[in-house]
C-alpha cells in the first residue's frame, strides 16, 4: 500500500480519509509523514527541529527520507 499527503503523488489521499492511519518504520511508529509506501520500503516525513517545530529553508519544507520494513495500519476505510 501506499498513502500520501501528497496532491501530486500516485498515493495521494484527502486529509479527512487519513484519519485513524499509522506509519510504522521497523517497528516505530512515525508521525509527519508525507509519504509511506510499504512495497519499496520508504517513507518521506517532514522534518522536526530541538523544539519540535516543523523545519523550512527557502519558505520549503525540508523532509527526511527513511528506508526499513513500512507497515501501514488503517483503523477505517480509506475512500
Amino acid at each position: 500500500m501506499r498513502i500520501s499527503a501528497d496532491i501530486g503523488d500516485a498515493g495521494y489521499v484527502p486529509a479527512e480519509d487519513r484519519h485513524g492511519v499509522r506509519i510504522f518504520l521497523d517497528g516505530i511508529e512515525i508521525k509527519d509523514v508525507i509519504t509511506a509506501d510499504e512495497e519499496c520500503g520508504y517513507i518521506l516525513r517532514a522534518r522536526r527541529d530541538s523544539l519540535c517545530l516543523l523545519v523550512a529553508k527557502d519558505g520549503e519544507l525540508v523532509t527526511d527520507e527513511m528506508y526499513g520494513q513500512v507497515k501501514i495500519t488503517v483503523s477505517q476505510s480509506i475512500q
